[in-house]
């Protein structure tokens, strides 16, 4: 049995590429991360917002990104939308405990 052991700012972050108009998936992509550049959650006067939590950072991080400059050949369209996954440490040990 293979094991992953991570420390407490470690783990899995997968991103996902799928086109906006047919949902072709277009890449997935899992990196091994050992900090996340977070920042905090600003507001439109680009000041952070009071009682921003690290909860808050962690979902603007991952949110839903719009992205040009991409083709579909079903399509035709050339904008993708992008997907952050976090993988916890518990992810991994349920993971690797099936295997």
């Amino acid at each position: 049995m293979r094991q992953i052991l991570f420390g407490p700012f470690e783990g899995t972050i997968g991103s996902i590429l799928t086109y906006r108009s047919c949902s072709s998936l277009l890449l997935v992509d899992f990196e091994s991360f050992h900090c996340l550049p977070l920042s905090p959650v600003l507001d439109r006067s680009e000041n952070i917002i009071d009682g921003c939590t690290l909860m808050d950072c962690l979902k603007h991080f991952t949110a839903v990104e719009h992205l040009e400059s991409y083709h579909c050949s079903r399509c035709w369209h050339i904008a993708v939308i992008k997907h952050l996954s976090l993988k916890s440490e518990k992810d991994e040990i349920e993971a690797t405990s099936m295997i």
